[in-house]
């Protein structure tokens, strides 16, 4: 096989407007031959889909998997919800991320943009591998939120979180996580939100009970945006962390995707 080199991947990339790799793809099928490329990427479709490019992937699915080597977390999108719930689509996407769990990287996905004829894109991934960790995952029945766990304990207790996380998308795992200025910024809405609604009463309250008001309404949000906080969607009696140490569990991070997000 003749060595295809990245001047030839170029100018078959443009006279065709194929991806890198579908080009290299190409001119391997076709020995070097671009005439001979283009027709072997107008056969798979490839060049047809470059068409479908520019129309809007708004539905698609969230999945996550776990192997013994890694982790891994992937949204794909797509144009239609009919698509995005077809069981071959969502294998694909499996496969798509078990391909980049393993190696080597292709986010070409131009193949199935010709099965589907719409425009199929891998919005975005990440792979963890490395860690010393427990790891579980849940992905949504519906394929629209999916979220990766890593910790200590129980593995069924960090699959609960998953689960948790899932249905109730936190944001941060403490507090602390919070960036000062996203929480400055939250306690100064607050207050002007606070400092309106006091102009509107006949009443006013005094400047300590409107500082007490919005300090209760900065730890509602805290308990809203932090996992650790959040009550336990399977127990409201109980934080999630409360249940974390009930399991003798803890949790070092999470991963959530939900679909557009």
């Amino acid at each position: 096989m003749k060595k295809i080199s990245i001047d030839l991947i170029k100018q078959l990339r443009a006279k065709s407007s194929a991806g890198m790799m579908d080009c290299k793809k190409a001119l391997v099928a076709a020995d070097c031959n671009i005439e001979k490329a283009i027709v072997w990427l107008r056969e798979k479709g490839i060049v047809k889909a470059q068409e479908r490019a520019d129309r809007e992937s708004k539905e698609g699915v969230c999945i996550s998997i776990i192997n013994p080597e890694a982790a891994g977390i992937i949204e794909m999108n797509c144009e239609t919800d009919f698509v995005a719930k077809n069981a071959d689509f969502i294998s694909a996407t499996k496969e798509k991320l078990v391909q980049f769990m393993t190696g080597p990287l292709d986010e070409s996905v131009s193949d199935l943009a010709f099965k589907y004829g719409e425009n199929i894109v891998v919005r975005r991934y990440k792979i963890f591998d490395n860690f010393d960790f427990n790891v579980a995952e849940y992905t949504h029945t519906n394929h629209k939120s999916s979220a990766i766990v890593f910790g200590y304990g129980s593995g069924e207790a960090l699959r609960n979180v998953a689960m948790h996380i899932v249905a109730m998308k936190p944001t941060y795992l403490t507090k602390a996580d919070i960036p000062m200025d996203i929480l400055a910024q939250e306690k100064e809405v607050l207050m002007n939100e606070a400092l309106n609604e006091n102009k509107t009463v006949k009443k006013p309250k005094p400047e300590n009970i409107i500082e007490r008001i919005v300090s209760g309404r900065i730890n509602k949000y805290v308990n809203n945006v932090c996992l650790e906080n959040q009550e336990y969607v399977k127990d409201s009696s109980m934080t999630i962390a409360q249940y974390l140490k009930s399991a003798g569990s803890s949790i070092e991070g999470f991963e959530l995707y939900n679909l557009g997000e």
